[in-house]
């Protein structure tokens, strides 16, 4: 028998934080929404625990795979080539004693990679079970990136749980890198992380790594090693990133200036519309609920999802789960769509 699905759609017309206009539309009936049918054709085999696949927009028809373990293994021509980078050492991962979700997570390269910039980032789990973003180089060989290279960018504390870590990593129309965090794990996020806009955990960050960008009269851009502000306006060297100085929380007390959205569960994976620049963010849902989340390219950030990270607000009923979106509209930001199986 099929599963029947029952899928709310709420399409968010987001202005600012804290002064949002939602119109919401709910589907209930099966059968009402035509759906595409979707296949899979096998391209190239042989990968071990593969999460992540991109490529570096160098015009080189390379994809890097991402393998959970701590490699990155280039594809061409439907062929596995070689292994890019191998960090398994440091690695933590379900096929080194950690959990499921534990594990070299995703890469992202810069614009200009190959041409102009040697250098890439990626975002991955420690053997004590912290998340970790670094920067690495290639070595002499385009094919084959330097170990021993690795810069650390910023340090997530992940102490108690294994589950949601987030992981993804992006760079925006803009130049920034977006770095998608998981709450900290645990059922209901037991320490309220995703809310609590002092921590890291349960957000969507951007922060300058390339540090290129030009700033404006009216912009202050704080600059920061791991964790440690400088209030130097321009970077020396060695400086691992800076905070765009227009990121919405930036100087606000009790705030983290990297945050450019809060209240998210596990954003294991999200994408920028390469037409609109509008960007979607899968967040994984607890229990039979999932969870998409929609922020056009004109925001300025600051919004506070009113997804099921949110402890107060898990619910197991469609009809619980609309009333306390409709109730939660004047302050927050609801998801575009919503899936229970």
């Amino acid at each position: 028998m099929k599963p029947k699905f029952l899928i709310i759609i709420l399409i968010c017309f987001i202005l600012t934080a804290g002064n949002s206009a939602f119109k919401s539309l709910e589907v209930q009936a099966e059968g009402q929404v035509s759906w595409p049918q979707i296949g899979a054709n096998l391209v190239v085999g042989g990968f071990e625990l593969p999460v992540h696949i991109t490529h570096a927009g160098d015009g080189s028809d390379r994809l890097f795979v991402v393998e959970q373990r701590g490699r990155i293994r280039i594809v061409l021509n439907n062929t596995i080539q070689t292994t890019f980078l191998d960090i398994s050492d440091r690695v933590r991962s379900p096929l080194s004693g950690g959990g499921t979700e534990e594990g070299l997570l995703s890469v992202a390269f810069p614009p200009g990679f190959g041409s102009t910039k040697s250098h890439f980032y990626v975002y991955y789990t420690r053997k004590n079970g912290d998340n970790r973003v670094s920067r690495f180089y290639l070595s002499s060989n385009p094919n084959l990136a330097d170990a021993d290279s690795e810069q650390v960018i910023l340090k997530l504390p992940h102490p108690t749980y294994e589950n949601h870590n987030g992981g993804q990593l992006a760079f925006g129309p803009d130049g920034y890198l977006y770095i998608a965090t998981g709450d900290g794990g645990g059922g209901g996020d037991p320490k309220d992380n995703a809310q609590n806009p002092g921590v890291l955990q349960g957000k969507m960050l951007r922060i300058d790594v390339e540090l290129t960008r030009k700033q404006t009269s009216s912009e202050v851009e704080h600059i920061y090693l791991p964790l440690i502000p400088n209030n130097s306006a321009f970077p020396p060297p060695g400086q691992a990133y800076r905070i765009p100085g227009d990121n919405p929380f930036l100087g606000e007390s009790g705030y983290r200036g990297e945050i450019w959205a809060l209240g998210l569960r596990n954003p294991w994976r999200f994408s920028f519309d390469r037409l609109s620049g509008d960007l979607y963010i899968g967040d994984v849902g607890q229990g039979t609920w999932e969870e998409v989340d929609f922020q056009p390219a004109a925001s300025t950030g600051g919004e506070i999802m009113a997804g099921i990270s949110w402890r107060e607000r898990i619910v197991t009923t469609a009809v619980h789960a609309t009333t306390v979106v409709l109730s939660c509209l004047s302050s927050l930001t609801a998801p575009m769509l919503r899936a229970v199986q």
